[in-house]
């Protein structure tokens, strides 16, 4: 049997410069399906085990706790799998997402040059240039470089995301957190803030306030000449809960988002999470007869439009600037729509 010691290569792949890799006594093949081999920032979120995880926390996790780890001038990599962590997968033959086990697990040093993909539906990824991108071509699926692809070119995006063993919460939690990174705020006195116009809304913030924290809610008019209810009750338990819906530990417009608790939920408490988000900041447009959900944070609109791909509907995300109609000084700010 033939023993291959070294492998050099050249312009393959993300190997655009010339790579050596050996091999210790035992390995004699290497197998794997075209564009096997990723490259995308250490920061890019993933889907394994129904778990949003970032690339960079896989990587490091396997090459920490691999028996085998080979170092490739500007970076290592390892074939072992210590975990059998899986990925969803496409088979180019079936269509079908299906998943495969991951074979090698590779961190180099990032180029100078990064691409970042972006769809007419708002989604966007960051990668190398030599990062494969499943596109369609000639009426077959067909992997070519990130930096090849063009404007108008088709690439593959999931139609649905499947998720089993989902993590279960409960519908009143879904509903409270909802509420609250729609029209919800808090104070650096732990005070917990709702304002909002309508009656149904109000009572059943106050009931889950009371369920799920054990607090009596407060309410008084937000201001005068208006409808506006604002309700409120004070609880460090209920604050340092909702921090793990904040980007950078301020609960603003700017810096809200949903946690792998929520985004990670079984589907029926999800529903219940992007109704009450939606009774509070979406509408049905009159003019393009599309129904709308605006925030001011980008995570926060590109991870609606991946719960909502939890029940197969798709979205566009567009950015536009404009004012929130319950500020005094109308100062125009970006913020990010999500339509469907």
């Amino acid at each position: 049997m033939n023993h291959i010691k070294k492998l050099e290569i050249f312009g393959f792949k993300s190997f655009s410069g010339k790579k050596e890799l050996t091999f210790p006594e035992g390995l004699n093949c290497i197998m794997g399906p075209n564009g096997s081999g990723k490259s995308c920032s250490g920061d890019t979120e993933v889907l394994i085990e129904n778990k949003l995880v970032k690339i960079r926390d896989i990587v490091e996790e396997a090459l920490l706790h691999s028996k085998n780890t080979k170092e490739i001038g500007d970076g290592y990599i390892t074939f072992d799998n210590p975990h059998n962590v899986k990925v969803s997968s496409l088979d180019n033959k079936t269509l079908k997402i299906k998943k495969m086990p991951i074979v090698a697990f590779v961190k180099r040093r990032s180029p100078k040059k990064l691409f970042r993909i972006k769809t007419t539906s708002g989604k966007e990824v960051v990668v190398t240039g030599d990062h494969p991108i499943i596109s369609f071509k000639n009426g077959t699926l067909t992997a070519i470089d990130a930096k090849e692809l063009k404007v108008d070119s088709f690439i593959a995006s999931p139609r649905k995301i499947i998720m089993t063993n989902s993590n279960n919460i409960s519908s009143e939690y879904a509903r409270f957190v909802g509420y609250m990174l729609g029209d919800g705020c808090i104070t650096s006195e732990n005070q917990i803030r709702f304002t909002n116009k309508s009656k149904e809304l109000q009572n059943d913030f106050k009931s889950l306030a009371k369920k799920l924290w054990r607090k009596e809610v407060k309410s008084k008019i937000y201001k005068k000449g208006t409808t506006i209810i604002d309700s409120y009750f004070y609880s460090k338990e209920t604050k340092k809960e909702l921090m793990k819906y904040s980007q950078s530990g301020k609960f603003n417009a700017q810096n809200k988002m949903i946690s792998k608790e929520i985004l990670t939920a079984n589907d029926e408490a999800i529903a219940l999470f992007l109704s009450a988000l939606f009774d509070c900041d979406a509408w049905i447009g009159k003019k393009r007869r599309a129904f709308e959900y605006s925030t001011a944070s980008k995570k926060l609109a590109h991870q609606v439009q991946f719960l909502l791909l939890r029940f197969g509907i798709h979205s566009t995300i567009k950015a536009k600037q404009k004012y929130a109609t319950n500020t005094k000084n109308k100062i125009k700010r970006k913020y990010y729509s999500v339509y469907i």
